[in-house]
């Protein structure tokens, strides 16, 4: 007799299907608490920014580094908002073309990124999942220390090529011809995968890719795909930064972080606002287009 949570696994299957390129009514348009949501949070980083201005008009204006960052982080924040993931990978290869120091570059980017998904989270919440995020939640946090102990003892080249070249090729796939989907699957799975997920958001702060592509082979439409692994990163990602806060890295200056965070929100804001207008398969081709994007850059800091 099949367990409560396969049956709940079964019910979601039949709920997310839909035909291709056709996207659920709920999906067209958003309710209305969700709408003043992402109005108070693109007012709050308005506030960020004018506050910026406040600075520079006291004398102590922004550098050429810091606006570029700025400018990487309304792209790679755009990208996130309409996808739920990539912010990471996108604003890395930004910044490895800066003369911003590592440390720096990997904060920045770890406060951006918690903040666009605290924000999406919060945005897309009555599309959440929880009886289905959970099991994924606990096989990542099983194997992030293991992730997070190979970041700082092992060779991570390796890892970045591995992964990226498999990125690469289930996004170039994905986009010739689509991945057969309707995979069946269980809360074992489900723990597996997470736990990938966990290895994977140690090594490479990027927790989010096999997580993805198994909603993706599920045949989940676009809301309750984003609705399980985005709660999943966020989840991630801060267990993450509390693991490494150990560590006792000294954090960058507020004058970087703010305006930087302020631009990440506003443009994950016009993301969601494209996000919500995609049908299931234009989301598919999306996700798929940035996987492949994603290993790329793996494969820039591999090689």
């Amino acid at each position: 007799m099949p367990s409560t949570k396969d049956q709940f696994d079964t019910a979601t299957e039949a709920s997310a299907r839909v035909s291709h390129g056709v996207p659920r009514a709920a999906s067209a348009r958003a309710s209305p608490a969700s709408i003043g949501v992402g109005w108070l949070f693109a007012f709050g980083a308005l506030i960020a920014v004018a506050w910026t201005g406040y600075q520079n008009w006291l004398g102590l204006p922004l550098t050429t580094e810091q606006y570029a960052s700025l400018a990487i982080v309304l792209v790679a924040g755009f990208v996130s908002g309409v996808a739920g993931f990539a912010f990471s990978a996108i604003a890395a290869g930004g910044f490895a073309h800066l003369h911003v120091s590592p440390v720096q570059a990997v904060e920045i980017m770890a406060l951006c990124s918690i903040a666009i998904q605290l924000y999406s989270v919060i945005a897309i919440r009555r599309h959440i999942r929880w009886p289905s995020v959970l099991p994924f939640v606990a096989g990542g946090l099983i194997t992030l220390p293991l992730g997070i102990y190979w970041l700082t003892h092992m060779s991570v080249p390796l890892f970045n090529l591995l992964l990226g070249v498999f990125l690469v090729a289930y996004g170039v796939k994905g986009l010739a011809k689509p991945v057969p989907h309707h995979w069946r699957g269980n809360w074992r799975i489900d723990v597996a995968v997470g736990a990938l997920g966990g290895i994977t958001g140690g090594v490479v702060a990027f927790p989010g890719a096999f997580v993805t592509i198994w909603c993706t082979l599920r045949g989940w439409d676009k809301d309750t795909s984003r609705g399980v692994y985005q709660p999943y990163i966020l989840i991630m990602q801060l267990a993450a930064v509390l693991w490494m806060r150990a560590e006792a890295v000294q954090f960058v200056e507020a004058g970087t972080v703010v305006p930087c965070v302020a631009v990440a929100l506003l443009a994950a804001h016009l993301g969601l606002t494209v996000f919500r207008r995609l049908g299931n398969q234009q989301f598919a081709r999306i996700v798929a287009a940035l996987l492949a994007v994603s290993g790329l850059s793996l494969l820039a800091r591999a090689l």
